[in-house]
């Protein structure tokens, strides 16, 4: 949220057209309307105005700048299914996890799903309405008891935003339980 309102405040005081982010060799991040004068890997964003940017390609910088991005929007991600705290009774160890994440323009590729704190390596399913991107997950099997669900949305490797942990309470028959009998 405070990186997001420093953005918005220096592109806003930029003149130069463009807003330039980079950490320095003792790890701290820097934003600037001109881009630094030590060869740095810079993440260049495009400024809300359409003034020309002052930054040259040619400069003494080793390495190119990335290209222009506008400054991240919010993202919302939901989790739809299963609710939290629900008890699912499944023998085979199937779980259905479904999610909403909008703006539309975020891609289905780039959200991911985390069960009991480690990534699941299968990528959703997507479909769009009218103002989000629904995503389904059909998992198994998975071992009965409890579990935490959590959706998450990834840009360049790095968590930008991700739902609540939902716990659920999976119920599996035994091997081992008694069947009644029909008499």
């Amino acid at each position: 949220m405070l990186l997001g309102a420093m953005l918005l405040t220096l592109a806003f005081s930029s003149h130069a057209g463009m807003l330039y982010q980079w950490t320095d060799d003792n790890g701290q991040v820097h934003f600037s309307d001109q881009p630094p004068a030590r060869p740095h890997h810079v993440r260049p964003y495009a400024s809300l105005t359409s003034s020309p940017s002052l930054y040259d390609a040619s400069s003494s910088s080793t390495e190119q700048p990335a290209p222009a991005l506008t400054p991240p929007k919010s993202v919302t991600l939901t989790l739809v299914s299963p609710n939290d705290g629900a008890t699912l009774r499944s023998n085979p160890g199937e779980l259905s996890v479904t999610a909403t994440v909008s703006p539309l323009s975020i891609p289905a590729e780039q959200t991911r799903l985390v069960l009991d704190g480690q990534p699941v390596a299968s990528p959703p399913t997507s479909s769009l309405n009218a103002s989000q991107r629904q995503l389904d997950w059909r998992l198994a099997p998975i071992d009965r008891g409890t579990h935490q669900i959590q959706v998450q949305y990834l840009e360049s490797g790095k968590v930008i935003a991700s739902s609540s942990i939902h716990h659920v309470y999976l119920h599996r028959a035994h091997v081992n339980q008694r069947h009644r009998r029909q008499d």
